[in-house]
């Protein structure tokens, strides 16, 4: 073998040994995914879950085929689950802007539109607010669903509160069979930093 065609072959290993070197280098790098993920501070319904932004405890849900908000009655196929939120904001006033409900599955319904919301408007610093997140979802999405509250909806990087609701199998079946509306309060002030 000459030295040139040796010098090609060394040469040719040694690329070689750079691609899997850095292909090593590479799975064993997280994911992008993964280096921006939220942090999810999970709680239980009655726990005070405290945020970066805001410290927020989560009522225990109820749920019926009919919702009412602001006099207007909505019915649903699924079941309307509503749940109640307190909200004490740290440092600066908050508006928390992001609400869903992740099932078992992990599909994910926003609380967000013409039927499913979460509007608790802006948190005074130090005040604690009392609002109400109302998402419809299908029967069978309610059981083992987790609330996941947020500052807005692009939580990369930042606390989001993941909450398991304690919705049983028998719980959605009897919202699904519920025809009494289920009333929705607007948000309210409760006071300094209060949480009832």
């Amino acid at each position: 073998m000459t030295s040139r065609a040796a010098h090609r072959v060394g040469s040719a290993a040694l690329v070689l040994a750079a691609l899997v070197v850095g292909q090593a280098v590479r799975s064993a790098l997280p994911s992008e995914d993964a280096v921006s993920a939220p942090f999810e501070r999970v709680g239980d319904v009655g726990e005070p879950v405290s945020l970066r932004y805001a410290t927020v405890t989560v009522g225990a849900a109820d749920g019926s085929t009919v919702v009412e908000q602001l006099g207007t009655a909505m019915s649903t196929t699924g079941v309307w689950l509503s749940v109640p939120v307190t909200i004490t904001a740290h440092g600066e006033p908050r508006t928390l802007t992001h609400a869903e409900v992740r099932d078992d599955q992990g599909r994910t319904f926003l609380a967000r539109g013409t039927r499913s919301s979460f509007l608790p408007g802006t948190v005074q610093a130090g005040m604690t607010r009392r609002a109400w997140v109302t998402v419809e979802l299908p029967v069978d999405a309610a059981a083992g669903a987790e609330l996941v509250l947020g500052l807005r909806d692009d939580h990369r990087l930042d606390d989001v509160a993941v909450v398991d609701l304690g919705v049983t199998d028998a719980d959605a079946r009897r919202w699904a069979a519920t025809t009494e509306p289920l009333t929705v309060p607007q948000p309210e002030d409760v006071g300094a930093g209060e949480a009832r």
